[in-house]
């Protein structure tokens, strides 16, 4: 029997155990990957929240981070100087309990402050635009979640300010894209993307959107 040329030997074998559908590869560049899904993000419903804190708080502004009628701007409150008059945000209210869930940084999906609210939440009118994403999951591993306000004299880059924080969603393992992001999503693009940073004297490159929350 003939034996076959080693290149025809390699293309069978790429032939026969192709990778699976939308896998990613390391960079998580756009042109290899699948369009960006979008979802609400919802940490009670999903049975997302594993309590880490709990502190008491008073919840009476509307959160600067993400832009939807049940998130809030939380100061906690109580008799620990260490923790009082600490401001959290993006939390996420409890549909029926008086209760809020707060995101701790970019990592750890599962870690919240969940807070007992002293007062009652006040009411407000919901957005009238669609709200835009506040945390995205990049194709690399890493999560962003937008910044509430940015440090005076911080560089911007190709006309763009950091807008959002990044940190990898496993925090065993080291970032591959950055720890930072930079202006507005890009949702011209399939899949959405971007930018992103090591340093803040670095050049922002577009990286893959995995999942965008609203």
């Amino acid at each position: 029997m003939r034996e076959l040329p080693l290149v025809a030997l390699l293309l069978v074998t790429a032939c026969a155990e192709p990778p699976p559908a939308g896998y990613p590869p390391e960079t998580g560049s756009p042109a290899q990957v699948r369009e960006t899904e979008v979802e609400s993000y919802d940490p009670w419903g999903d049975g997302l929240v594993k309590i880490v804190v709990e502190r008491r708080a008073v919840c009476a502004e509307p959160s600067k981070v993400a832009l939807r009628p049940d998130a809030w701007e939380c100061r906690v409150s109580g008799d620990d100087p260490s923790t009082d008059g600490g401001v959290h945000d993006p939390c996420l209210a409890h549909p029926t309990e008086p209760k809020a869930a707060c995101p701790e940084g970019a990592e750890g999906r599962s870690a919240y402050y969940v807070m007992t609210l002293d007062a009652p939440l006040p009411p407000r009118s919901p957005p009238i635009a669609e709200t835009a994403p506040w945390m995205v999951e990049l194709w690399s591993g890493d999560r962003c979640i937008r910044r509430r306000d940015l440090p005076a004299g911080l560089p911007t880059r190709d006309g763009l300010a950091i807008t959002m924080t990044c940190a990898p969603a496993d925090p065993r393992r080291s970032s591959r894209t950055g720890a930072h992001g930079w202006g507005e999503i890009d949702t011209t693009s399939r899949p959405w993307t971007l930018r992103v940073s090591a340093k803040t004297s670095e050049t922002p490159v577009p990286a893959a959107i995995k999942v965008a929350y609203r």
